[in-house]
């Protein structure tokens, strides 16, 4: 699975139970996703253990691919 870097604030929506909030993640932060694309352009993802849903459009435009497990490569800036 690949693993992203945030670069730029995002809005994400973390799941805590039977609720969701919205959020916004800092910069720095490690996305990895755990799902492909629904139909609303959104995907599942995990950073720091928590479960959160997020626009797949953000990820590519505010998150950089630091390492890509398929592929066994990590990525340098």
């Amino acid at each position: 699975m690949p693993e992203y870097r945030v670069t730029f604030p995002m809005t994400v929506v973390v799941r805590r139970g039977s609720r969701e909030r919205i959020l916004s993640l800092a910069p720095d932060k490690i996305l990895i996703p755990q799902s492909k694309v629904d139909a609303a352009g959104m995907i599942d993802a995990t950073c720091n253990g928590h479960r959160m849903r997020l626009f797949q459009r953000d990820l590519m435009e505010r998150a950089e691919l630091i390492y890509d497990w398929s592929q066994n490569r990590i990525r340098i800036r």
